[in-house]
């Protein structure tokens, strides 16, 4: 990552960081606020993350936009979407980290547990991928992390 030498020659870049709200992602938050990255944080949790941007504004100077989404359900991939680049502000970077999984046995699990780690630790990884991916394509630059 590369520092940012100016406005005008530089416009600001913006970050989406998954799973913003613990773990990894946090961290991640941290780095790339500390490098000048604008952020747009996501995760279940909304007060977790509304400490992290107001943290990461005061000791960074960034922008951080947070966006509470439970990105296990499906419809939730089309909101971030038209919540980010829908409105108006182009990803530069995008962090799939939302994730999780169990220990123990599968037989212990639901049915409706299970799909819910598939549809967040696959289906959301690749369709916010596509999503984010096309768009940045498009405009000729962009970066996807897969924390995996």
């Amino acid at each position: 990552m590369t520092q940012r030498t100016s406005e005008t020659t530089h416009p600001r870049r913006v970050a989406l960081v998954t799973g913003a709200s613990s773990g990894i992602g946090e961290a991640l938050a941290y780095i790339l606020a500390a490098e000048g990255w604008d952020l747009i944080l996501t995760a279940r949790r909304a007060a977790p993350l509304e400490l992290l941007a107001a943290t990461l504004q005061a000791q960074h100077e960034v922008q951080v936009t947070v966006l509470p989404l439970d990105l296990s359900h499906p419809d939730s991939w089309e909101a971030l979407e038209a919540q980010t680049e829908g409105a108006g502000s182009p990803v530069d970077l995008l962090v799939n980290n939302a994730g999780f999984g169990r220990l123990g046995s599968i037989l212990d699990e639901t049915l409706e547990e299970v799909h819910g780690m598939i549809a967040l630790n696959v289906s959301a990884v690749a369709d916010l991928s596509l999503r984010f991916g096309r768009r940045m394509a498009a405009r000729g630059r962009g970066q996807i992390l897969q924390v995996a």
